[in-house]
């Protein structure tokens, strides 16, 4: 225990630099009220070290903080105990299937090999020592190339169903559904390698994650007008909210109303979620991109109020809150960038 201790200890002092960059709720809002990607770019750069987009537009902006978000990351990374390294790591697994997306629909459509670069983050395959496979799938002429350079990966076998599914009927659905529940499953597996006590205090964020997973994957295919059977090998089945009986519920609604209607009852019995369910009454489509952070939020406050003065939840809570606050931040960010563009 006293190793483990001094290892926090070590980890809380190494990561003070980064907790002086989070904005402070005040901070949060303020970035609604600038009305130039200038003055935007110049508050920026206090919580994003070498903020420097090459040009004042949506695409510069995101590069820019995304590859500083990286950075810090794999600071956290080598600052963090061996013991949750590897769970921290596959944080970034989401990350690389963004680049697996990017570079395959960019093989498809023939996409010229410069704008798909563009949409490729390299540090997440560094850090998950896949950057090898990235690069290779990049340079993927066809099919053919993309089925041998997902071999001996991860990827290998999911790939190919997503991808075959999309051959034969040309919807993207299975493929992206395949990755997405990889990404989660894979979570799930390495939340293993955690002792005791820090599993116990991450379960949370990740099945309140998994819970919108599937009433996300639900949603849209009700709201599409896809057969929720079609969706039920995507389903986890593991949850901080659901029990199994009320998820294949929720599987069983023939129509988004049903779906609602199960979800609000649902959420009734959670005091916590009580909000939840009263816009769940009343759908706005909003909700559904609002609905992760709200779950993000609720894993926060679940830290903080753990937080008295035991050095190791402090320290692992420190690691998230930098970890997914600064993403958020991202998120606020971008969406204001989106709204001076369009004006």
């Amino acid at each position: 225990m006293r190793v483990a201790v001094d290892e926090y200890s070590f980890v809380y002092v190494k990561l003070a630099l980064l907790k002086s960059l989070l904005m402070t709720p005040e901070d949060t809002q303020k970035i609604k009220t600038f009305d130039n990607l200038d003055a935007l770019g110049t508050f920026t750069k206090r919580f994003f070290p070498n903020f420097s987009p090459k040009e004042h537009n949506l695409i510069e902006f995101e590069r820019s903080l995304w590859n500083i978000y990286f950075d810090i990351i794999e600071k956290i990374i080598v600052a963090s105990p061996e013991s949750i390294q590897i769970f921290l790591k596959s944080l970034l697994v989401r990350y690389e299937i963004w680049n697996i997306k990017q570079a395959i629909y960019g093989i498809i459509e023939k996409t010229p090999l410069d704008t798909i670069l563009d949409q490729i983050y390299f540090k997440p395959g560094i850090l998950l020592e896949r950057d090898v496979f990235i690069s290779n799938l990049i340079k993927a002429k066809n099919m053919k190339g993309i089925y041998t350079t997902i071999k001996n990966t991860p990827y290998d076998k999911i790939i190919k169903i997503g991808l075959q599914e999309f051959e034969k009927s040309g919807e993207n659905f299975y493929f992206e559904n395949e990755l997405d529940k990889f990404n989660f499953t894979n979570m799930i597996e390495k939340i293993d390698y955690l002792p005791h006590r820090e599993k116990k205090l991450i379960a949370p964020y990740i099945n309140t994650q998994i819970d919108y997973y599937n009433l996300n994957l639900i949603y849209r295919t009700l709201y599409n007008g896809i057969p929720v059977e079609s969706i039920k090998p995507y389903i986890i089945y593991q949850s901080y909210l659901f029990s199994t009986s009320q998820i294949n519920q929720l599987c069983s609604s023939r129509s988004l109303e049903e779906f609602l209607s199960y979800l609000a009852n649902f959420l009734k019995s959670e005091k916590e979620y009580d909000f939840l369910s009263e816009l769940l009454e009343k759908p706005d489509p909003e909700i559904w991109v609002k609905l992760s952070t709200y779950f993000l939020n609720q894993f926060l406050m679940y830290f903080k109020e753990g937080i008295i003065s035991d050095i190791q939840i402090s320290s692992l809570a420190l690691i998230f809150q930098i970890i997914l606050l600064k993403e958020m931040e991202i998120k606020d960010i971008r969406a204001q960038v989106v709204k001076l563009s369009i004006l």
